[in-house]
């Protein structure tokens, strides 16, 4: 790999991690709606997309259910649980992302799981449980829950994504941040876990 691909990919990785912490901080300390957060977010990135809205990409059904579930729900799980969790947890825990996308490869696209895949999806399944353990047993916040739930539609839509040859990186991403796609998951009121619940 060249140097400069590889200072790419690490920049891609701070920029990706500070992500959680900036998102966080507007969604604990600042007190804004992590539904709104979400939505502000994707409006952001409609406005400068959205001249790749058309022509759509065909079947025009799947494309938006993909989009609902690799940005409606898993942006918005997410950002829900990380207002009662901290952004290493949900960090860690958002790497189920990773087996779940190849079990669900494996049984979806027919895509081969062999002794080394099956071994990462042990590894990352044992990292969650150490991360969620305390001395008492397992412990799951309801952040945390979110989290896994935000992990499993983001990795159904990336398989789904995978029946949809051609689409462009810009059109998918002009789709995903729709406001025709997010506003049902959105509401006046926002949207959070109950207060107090454990990190």
């Amino acid at each position: 790999m060249a140097l400069r691909d590889f200072a790419l990919m690490v920049l891609v990785c701070l920029i990706w991690s500070s992500n959680n912490i900036v998102s966080k901080f507007v969604v604990s300390h600042m007190g804004v709606e992590p539904l709104f957060y979400a939505a502000l977010r994707f409006a952001i990135v409609a406005v400068a997309v959205c001249r790749w809205l058309l022509p759509a990409p065909r079947p025009l059904w799947r494309l938006v259910v993909v989009a609902l579930l690799m940005g409606g729900g898993n942006f918005a799980l997410m950002f829900v649980g990380l207002k009662t969790s901290s952004p290493s947890s949900v960090a860690i825990v958002s790497q189920l992302g990773v087996p779940m996308t190849a079990v669900m490869s494996w049984f979806m696209l027919g895509e081969r799981l062999d002794a080394r895949r099956a071994f990462g999806v042990a590894l990352t399944l044992a990292g969650v449980l150490l991360v969620m353990w305390d001395p008492r047993g397992l412990h799951a916040s309801f952040g945390l829950l979110y989290v896994v739930a935000a992990t499993v539609l983001g990795s159904l839509g990336a398989v789904m994504m995978k029946q949809m040859p051609g689409v462009k990186p810009l059109q998918f991403q002009a789709w995903v941040a729709s406001p025709r796609c997010f506003r049902c998951l959105c509401c006046p009121s926002g949207w959070s876990p109950a207060p107090g619940a454990g990190r």
